[in-house]
């Protein structure tokens, strides 16, 4: 995999998704803050949907539930962000996935990820 250019040299797909986790990390750090940043799950079929994405590999960050200090009851998952295969998983981020999921797509080249 090329990955692609940046300031700071060359990162291949899982590189960008590590420093991506890194970055949310930083964010969603601190509960109070993250619990002020996230809104609550709009049911149980987005955090089926989380616990789904998480199963299929290749996360990098995230689907982790967070407790909101002033709404016990709410719902809050921190946002997923998992690495796939272009080619391997294309059924799967061809799918439209309602919630806090955000794919990673790898591919073999700059153009191949173009095409897509």
């Amino acid at each position: 995999r090329e990955g692609f250019a940046t300031d700071q040299g060359v990162k291949t797909p899982e590189v960008f998704a590590a420093d991506l986790a890194e970055a949310l990390g930083k964010l969603l750090g601190d509960p109070q803050r993250a619990a002020g940043t996230l809104g609550a799950l709009t049911g149980e079929a987005v955090r089926e949907r989380i616990e789904k994405a998480h199963a299929l590999g290749g996360t990098q960050f995230g689907g982790e539930p967070l407790t909101h200090p002033e709404y016990p009851e709410a719902v809050l998952r921190t946002p997923l962000v998992t690495v796939l295969d272009a080619e391997r998983d294309a059924q799967t981020y061809r799918t439209e996935w309602f919630g806090p999921i955000s794919f990673v797509i790898a591919t073999d080249s700059t153009a191949r990820a173009i095409g897509l």
